[in-house]
């Protein structure tokens, strides 16, 4: 019985190991993920910022942003909403990350 009761007990506390691993392994891949999308947002406004102090304007276009301010916006991770009301004003800027399927 006790040869039988130790490769039993060393297997379930292998398994709970593995499960608590992989468990782990989700969650930081999940906040990596939040990450980057945080910080394609942030690469976005500190882009519109440095328009606004150079030409005295927020772009007009996401597409322009990038183009003068040399920001890449990974089109097949990210959705981003770009939506200006005055050149005066800060754009409103939300970066969605899009989900693999």
């Amino acid at each position: 019985m006790k040869k039988l009761l130790y490769p039993l007990a060393m297997c379930l506390l292998f398994g709970l190991c593995a499960y608590m691993f992989v468990g782990q392994a989700a969650r930081v891949d999940d906040e990596n993920q939040r990450a980057s999308s945080d910080m394609m947002a942030q690469s976005l406004y500190r882009g519109a910022l440095s328009c606004y102090a150079c030409e005295g304007a927020y772009p007009d276009t996401l597409e322009y942003l990038c183009e003068k301010y040399g920001i890449t916006v990974d089109e097949s991770k990210y959705d981003v909403h770009y939506t200006i009301f005055a050149s005066n004003i800060m754009p409103d800027i939300t970066v969605v990350e899009l989900h693999e399927q």
